[in-house]
């Protein structure tokens, strides 16, 4: 395991050094899509469905998630919890999308990012660090050369919080392009 990297589970102010809370990063309500800004259609149609879901909250918890209203994007699709343990943050897939799984070829469920090969972790770790560091929504589109192997993908990254203040499970949606 490695060591917490300092991930807060909201950002800092810099002149107080107290937490801002993520309400304050993101208004409640209707957030532009535009902000982010997210150019893909089925992930704006998340954040959409997250930002409905939180209300006046800074996120919504995961029992606010209904897969059924994401029946159309759900392949692609996944839930990572975040594990604290003895001063550790790990991430472990809670569920993984079809489409997702297919495009890996092999099952993600139950397993540790800090377990998988080191291409995927390259990617992974830092943007779960990440929005753990900053408390709210991250949009990231990649198009990276790893040797042999181009890597061309638009993700989407939610944090869900079961006490409304520390993230405990990020939701994702990534398509390749």
């Amino acid at each position: 395991m490695a060591p917490n990297d300092g991930a807060a589970t909201c950002p800092i102010d810099p002149t107080t050094g107290d937490p801002v809370p993520a309400s304050t990063v993101i208004p409640p309500g209707d957030f532009p899509v535009g902000m982010l800004p997210i150019d893909h259609p089925q992930l704006a149609q998340l954040y959409r469905y997250w930002d409905r879901k939180r209300g006046d909250r800074a996120m919504p918890a995961r029992r606010d998630i209904l897969p059924e209203e994401l029946s159309g994007l759900i392949g692609n699709l996944f839930m990572v919890d975040v594990v604290r343990d003895d001063g550790y943050t790990r991430f472990r897939y809670r569920v993984v999308g079809g489409a997702l799984t297919a495009v890996m070829d092999q099952e993600l469920t139950g397993k540790f990012i800090d377990q998988m090969p080191f291409l995927f972790r390259k990617f992974a770790l830092p943007a779960y660090r990440e929005i753990l560091r900053v408390g709210r929504p991250t949009y990231k589109q990649t198009n990276a050369f790893e040797g042999w192997l181009v890597i061309r993908y638009k993700r989407l990254l939610l944090p869900l919080s079961s006490d409304g203040n520390q993230i405990d499970i990020v939701m994702g949606g990534i398509y390749q392009f």
